[in-house]
């Protein structure tokens, strides 16, 4: 049995959304998965703020696809390809997605919602794990 010892020649991961404190929903940059066929969206979140705190929040996270990177409005949800929310604070959640059929870029998308408290806020950020792919290793 052969044992691989160089996971790096096979994913790519990204940045799915930078980190921030997000007060409203956050859009990633699309980005091209061209020769890939799966991935793993991974999504945190970090400690509320605001204000005053909300008393609960939720964090939701989802891929979206495109043909066309450049027109912003041209995105829609891929199926399954959403998080179970997360409503603790340093808390994370993924879900590994099939891109067989899917368009040529994907983004990430997280919408904080909030329960309570004034001008609220959520630490959050995602990644894109890129695997499946056509060659090795991958770039």
């Amino acid at each position: 049995m052969l044992i691989k010892r160089n996971i790096g020649a096979y994913i790519s991961p990204r940045v799915g959304t930078t980190p921030q404190a997000a007060a409203a929903a956050v859009t990633g940059t699309g980005l091209d998965r061209k020769g890939f066929a799966s991935c793993v969206l991974f999504v945190e979140a970090g400690q509320k703020g605001g204000d005053v705190e909300p008393t609960t929040f939720s964090l939701a996270g989802k891929l979206q696809q495109s043909s066309d990177n450049g027109d912003a409005d041209a995105y829609a949800d891929i199926t399954d390809a959403a998080i179970t929310a997360i409503t603790a604070e340093d808390g994370s959640a993924q879900v590994d997605v099939d891109l067989t059929g899917c368009e040529r870029y994907i983004r990430a998308v997280l919408t904080p919602a909030f329960v309570g408290g004034t001008n609220p806020t959520l630490l959050c950020n995602s990644a894109i794990v890129l695997g499946g792919a056509d060659a090795l290793p991958t770039t």
